[in-house]
Protein backbone atom coordinates (compact mmCIF):
# COMPACT_ATOMS: atom_id res chain seq x y z
CA UNK A 1 0.00 0.00 0.00
CA UNK A 2 2.81 2.23 -0.26
CA UNK A 3 3.24 4.68 -2.75
CA UNK A 4 6.24 4.42 -5.29
CA UNK A 5 8.71 7.51 -4.96
CA UNK A 6 9.72 9.69 -7.98
CA UNK A 7 13.08 10.23 -8.33
CA UNK A 8 14.70 12.96 -6.01
CA UNK A 9 15.20 15.02 -9.01
CA UNK A 10 11.43 14.63 -10.00
CA UNK A 11 10.30 15.27 -6.63
CA UNK A 12 12.27 18.57 -6.14
CA UNK A 13 10.54 19.31 -9.99
CA UNK A 14 7.01 18.53 -8.65
CA UNK A 15 7.16 20.25 -5.03
CA UNK A 16 9.01 23.54 -7.01
CA UNK A 17 5.92 23.76 -9.72
CA UNK A 18 3.35 23.11 -6.61
CA UNK A 19 5.50 25.93 -4.75
CA UNK A 20 4.93 28.48 -7.75
CA UNK A 21 1.41 27.89 -8.36
CA UNK A 22 0.26 28.04 -4.50
CA UNK A 23 2.44 31.17 -4.43
CA UNK A 24 0.28 33.02 -7.01
CA UNK A 25 -3.19 32.93 -5.24
CA UNK A 26 -4.35 32.90 -1.83
CA UNK A 27 -4.97 29.63 -0.95
CA UNK A 28 -8.05 28.35 1.43
CA UNK A 29 -9.67 25.52 2.42
CA UNK A 30 -13.82 26.15 1.70
CA UNK A 31 -16.24 23.62 4.08
CA UNK A 32 -17.60 21.39 1.55
CA UNK A 33 -20.91 18.89 2.37
CA UNK A 34 -19.57 16.22 0.12
CA UNK A 35 -15.42 16.27 1.20
CA UNK A 36 -15.54 18.36 4.65
CA UNK A 37 -13.16 20.43 2.97
CA UNK A 38 -12.55 21.84 -0.59
CA UNK A 39 -9.14 23.09 -1.59
CA UNK A 40 -9.56 26.92 -3.38
CA UNK A 41 -8.70 30.23 -3.71
CA UNK A 42 -9.75 33.81 -3.17
CA UNK A 43 -10.52 35.60 -6.62
CA UNK A 44 -12.44 38.54 -5.22
CA UNK A 45 -13.88 39.81 -1.34
CA UNK A 46 -16.25 42.07 -1.08
CA UNK A 47 -17.05 42.56 2.64
CA UNK A 48 -16.93 39.85 4.43
CA UNK A 49 -18.32 37.26 1.60
CA UNK A 50 -15.39 35.69 -0.87
CA UNK A 51 -15.61 34.15 -3.93
CA UNK A 52 -13.76 30.96 -4.37
CA UNK A 53 -12.56 29.11 -7.39
CA UNK A 54 -12.55 25.89 -6.05
CA UNK A 55 -9.29 23.90 -7.63
CA UNK A 56 -11.22 21.04 -8.91
CA UNK A 57 -13.56 21.76 -11.54
CA UNK A 58 -13.34 25.97 -11.03
CA UNK A 59 -16.61 26.04 -9.73
CA UNK A 60 -16.71 29.54 -7.77
CA UNK A 61 -18.65 29.73 -4.47
CA UNK A 62 -19.33 32.46 -2.71
CA UNK A 63 -18.85 32.13 1.32
CA UNK A 64 -18.46 33.92 4.46
CA UNK A 65 -14.81 34.70 4.73
CA UNK A 66 -15.34 33.72 8.41
CA UNK A 67 -15.83 29.92 7.34
CA UNK A 68 -12.53 29.87 5.49
CA UNK A 69 -9.48 28.38 6.86
CA UNK A 70 -6.03 28.89 5.70
CA UNK A 71 -3.98 26.69 3.68
CA UNK A 72 -0.58 25.29 4.31
CA UNK A 73 2.24 25.57 1.97
CA UNK A 74 2.74 22.19 0.02
CA UNK A 75 5.86 21.32 1.55
CA UNK A 76 3.62 20.52 4.21
CA UNK A 77 2.09 17.90 2.55
CA UNK A 78 2.39 14.60 4.43
CA UNK A 79 4.22 16.00 7.18
CA UNK A 80 4.78 13.51 9.92
CA UNK A 81 3.92 15.78 12.83
CA UNK A 82 1.03 17.96 12.20
CA UNK A 83 2.16 20.09 15.06
CA UNK A 84 4.69 21.55 12.35
CA UNK A 85 2.15 23.11 10.18
CA UNK A 86 1.82 26.50 10.00
CA UNK A 87 -2.25 26.89 10.04
CA UNK A 88 -3.09 24.20 12.25
CA UNK A 89 -6.56 24.10 11.57
CA UNK A 90 -9.02 20.77 11.26
CA UNK A 91 -9.01 21.50 7.85
CA UNK A 92 -5.31 21.38 7.30
CA UNK A 93 -5.17 18.38 9.99
CA UNK A 94 -7.89 15.96 8.32
CA UNK A 95 -5.86 16.76 4.29
CA UNK A 96 -2.42 16.14 6.16
CA UNK A 97 -4.16 12.87 7.25
CA UNK A 98 -5.75 11.79 4.34
CA UNK A 99 -2.68 12.44 1.90
CA UNK A 100 -0.17 10.24 4.73
CA UNK A 101 -3.16 7.36 4.79
CA UNK A 102 -3.07 7.59 0.87
CA UNK A 103 0.57 6.67 0.39
CA UNK A 104 0.08 4.03 3.27
CA UNK A 105 1.12 5.88 6.72
CA UNK A 106 -1.44 5.21 9.06
CA UNK A 107 0.60 6.63 11.91
CA UNK A 108 1.22 10.74 12.18
CA UNK A 109 2.26 12.13 15.35
CA UNK A 110 0.43 15.43 16.78
CA UNK A 111 3.05 16.70 18.55
CA UNK A 112 3.74 14.15 21.90
CA UNK A 113 0.88 12.18 21.09
CA UNK A 114 0.44 9.45 18.12
CA UNK A 115 -2.66 9.63 15.69
CA UNK A 116 -3.47 6.07 14.23
CA UNK A 117 -5.79 5.31 11.24
CA UNK A 118 -7.13 1.75 11.01
CA UNK A 119 -6.06 0.54 7.34
CA UNK A 120 -8.90 -1.91 7.69
CA UNK A 121 -6.10 -4.47 6.04
CA UNK A 122 -3.41 -6.31 7.50
CA UNK A 123 -0.38 -4.28 6.43
CA UNK A 124 3.39 -5.24 6.94
CA UNK A 125 3.91 -2.85 9.69
CA UNK A 126 4.52 -5.21 12.60
CA UNK A 127 7.43 -7.69 12.09
CA UNK A 128 10.54 -8.26 13.75
CA UNK A 129 13.06 -6.35 11.65
CA UNK A 130 10.86 -3.00 12.43
CA UNK A 131 10.52 -3.65 16.13
CA UNK A 132 14.70 -3.88 15.93
CA UNK A 133 14.25 -0.56 12.79
CA UNK A 134 13.01 1.53 16.40
CA UNK A 135 15.61 -0.37 19.20
CA UNK A 136 17.31 2.42 21.20
CA UNK A 137 16.15 4.95 18.49
CA UNK A 138 14.94 8.47 18.68
CA UNK A 139 11.62 9.76 17.79
CA UNK A 140 12.59 11.41 15.35
CA UNK A 141 14.77 8.96 13.36
CA UNK A 142 12.46 6.85 12.01
CA UNK A 143 8.54 7.79 10.43
CA UNK A 144 5.98 8.10 13.29
CA UNK A 145 5.10 4.41 14.77
CA UNK A 146 3.47 2.86 17.88
CA UNK A 147 6.77 1.20 18.17
CA UNK A 148 8.58 4.77 18.85
CA UNK A 149 6.03 5.27 21.50
CA UNK A 150 6.84 2.19 23.38
CA UNK A 151 10.27 2.31 22.89
CA UNK A 152 10.31 6.14 24.42
CA UNK A 153 8.08 4.55 27.63
CA UNK A 154 10.92 1.60 27.83
CA UNK A 155 14.25 4.33 27.57
CA UNK A 156 12.56 5.98 30.08
CA UNK A 157 11.61 3.39 32.48
CA UNK A 158 15.01 2.70 32.32
CA UNK A 159 16.33 6.60 32.82
CA UNK A 160 13.74 7.87 35.47
CA UNK A 161 12.99 4.82 37.50
CA UNK A 162 9.68 5.16 37.54
CA UNK A 163 6.82 3.51 36.11
CA UNK A 164 5.43 4.89 32.58
CA UNK A 165 1.67 5.16 30.92
CA UNK A 166 0.69 4.58 27.66
CA UNK A 167 -3.13 6.30 27.32
CA UNK A 168 -4.40 4.70 23.90
CA UNK A 169 -8.57 6.00 23.05
CA UNK A 170 -10.01 4.61 20.11
CA UNK A 171 -13.36 5.82 18.34
CA UNK A 172 -15.82 3.66 16.74
CA UNK A 173 -17.04 4.18 13.46
CA UNK A 174 -20.49 4.05 15.30
CA UNK A 175 -19.02 7.06 17.95
CA UNK A 176 -18.34 4.57 20.85
CA UNK A 177 -15.42 5.97 22.74
CA UNK A 178 -12.97 3.61 24.55
CA UNK A 179 -10.00 4.66 26.83
CA UNK A 180 -7.18 1.97 27.27
CA UNK A 181 -4.45 2.20 30.34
Amino acid sequence: MVAPRLSQSAEAARAAAQQAEFNEKKWVWVPDDKEGYAAGWISKTEGDMGDIVLSSGGDIRRVPLYALSKMNPPKFDRVEDIADLTFLNEASVVHNLRLRYGSGAIYTYSGLFLVAINPYQNLPLYSDAIVQQYRGRRRDENPPHIFAVAERAWVNMGDERENQSILITYVHPCALSWVFI
